[in-house]
């Protein structure tokens, strides 16, 4: 498949080029990245290239099948979400952004802190890009923010709680229901993260919206969105929530305060 044919933006402002397998694996071992991520993946729209350490063919396709249905096309950005694989494993952190005409993707275990994530995708990228000199900053990127978002815009991470632990079969509900906001009120979620215990979202929204609109909106809709799907009108979430202006999800001790803290 040519470099021309895939549904991925190029890098903008440079000519699209097809990564070579033997590039990205190259990259992934200079980086020693085994010891740091669980999975790093190239995902074109046919084609899965993985890196050479112990690729799980299995776990593979559906991280890149997850990958696909949830990409947002957004260019010069980068996509991060909580991924579970299997019913009762630990849910993995993927990091997604486009590199020329596939999507790179980064798995780590989900106590990694998205910064280091990012550092690791980040560099891994200027490798791909400048044959193996080091990471750098493509061109077209001047006034923009750093994931991408338009300079105007407003970033929020949201948390809220659920008044029961939320099964694993309304997560995907949860998680379609986020996209179907956000792509009405001109949103772009960055990260969304649904456990038993929490909601949790980094949302790039219009800059006249507030983080109070972006948590009421979200956490109302998505709850008349189970309503719909589930007949039933009864209360899902707790009263409150947290908010903070943010591109990057809630420190892991900050929603750990959250989570344990009385109503």
């Amino acid at each position: 498949m040519s470099a021309q044919s895939s549904e991925y933006a190029p890098a903008a402002g440079g000519a699209s080029f097809s990564i070579s397998d033997g590039r990205f694996r190259r990259a992934c071992r200079e980086m020693d990245l085994a010891a740091h991520l669980e999975q790093a993946l190239i995902i074109r729209e046919r084609e899965i290239v993985t890196d050479d350490w112990a690729a799980d063919s299995v776990r593979v396709a559906s991280i890149a099948e997850r990958v696909r249905s949830t990409w947002s096309g957004a260019k010069n950005t980068s996509q991060i979400q909580y991924y579970y694989f299997g019913e009762d494993g630990e849910p993995l952190l993927l990091l997604t952004k486009p590199v020329n005409a596939a999507l790179l993707t980064l798995a780590a275990r989900s106590t990694m802190a998205v910064s280091r994530l990012r550092r690791y995708a980040d560099e891994l990228t200027g490798r791909l890009l400048n044959n193996g000199n080091g990471p750098a900053r493509p061109a077209g990127h001047e006034g923009a923010a750093k994931d991408g978002r338009a300079a105007s815009d407003s970033a929020y991470a949201i948390a809220w709680r659920p008044v029961e632990p939320i099964p694993p079969a309304m997560r995907s509900s949860i998680r379609e229901g986020v996209q179907r906001l956000a792509r009405e009120n001109g949103c772009h979620p960055s990260f969304v993260g649904v456990a038993s215990d929490h909601v949790h979202l980094v949302l790039n929204c219009p800059s006249h919206r507030s983080s109070s609109w972006a948590a009421f909106a979200f956490k109302n809709g998505i709850e008349k969105e189970i309503w719909r799907r589930y007949d039933t009108t009864v209360s899902l979430w707790r009263k409150g929530y947290l908010a903070n202006p943010s591109t990057e999800p809630l420190a892991g001790e900050e929603l750990l305060v959250y989570l344990g803290s009385s109503i």
